[in-house]
């Protein structure tokens, strides 16, 4: 499918300058974290939204409109960006700290979790599981202890317009006795 509205090429993908042993304590791979599809495609445009943040000549917002769009099609993926948007928002206004995020144009950045970025995927799969505690203990955590409720609110609301998520899939086989 393709976007509305054409691509900006204004921005190129910036060169990485990246070094596996330079990555600060807190790192763990994506597949680690226990994402479902949706999941990570939500994270690449969590990514590209602190970008636009971080450096707001990128533009990096369209190419998470892009990465939605394509991700989710042309009517869910604008109203996800929308929703995505203000749960960014909502923690920024929470926080105090800056958020620390991997760069998503760095081939082997993109393949690993920062803690901030594993808190808030947590809350997100929490959100989508409706395991209210594992919500709130996230969210203290991406809000360094202040107000939780608008980021809850936003979770809830991107929820809303999220595909359902599947249980997990087990590997491997298992059984147990009946006594």
């Amino acid at each position: 499918m393709r976007a509305p509205f054409p691509r900006k090429k204004t921005v190129e993908k910036q060169p990485v300058t990246c070094s596996k042993d330079q990555l600060p304590d807190g790192r763990m791979r994506v597949e680690d974290v226990g994402l479902d599809k949706t999941e990570r495609n939500i994270l690449q445009s969590i990514r590209l939204i602190a970008t636009s943040y971080a450096s707001p000549e990128s533009q990096a917002w369209e190419w998470a409109l892009d990465h939605l769009y394509e991700a989710f099609d042309q009517v869910d993926g604008p109203i996800i960006a929308y929703a995505l948007t203000n749960v960014m928002r909502a923690m920024r206004r929470s926080r105090k700290s800056t958020f620390r995020f991997n760069n998503p144009f760095c081939p082997c950045c993109v393949h690993e979790v920062t803690a901030m970025e594993k808190h808030l995927m947590k809350a997100v799969q929490g959100a989508r599981m409706g395991h209210a505690i594992v919500v709130h203990t996230e969210t203290m955590m991406l809000c360094e202890g202040h107000s939780t409720e608008a980021l809850i609110l936003a979770l809830d609301q991107l929820v809303d317009v999220l595909p359902s998520r599947s249980a997990p899939e087990l590997k491997g086989s298992m059984e147990f006795r009946v006594n």
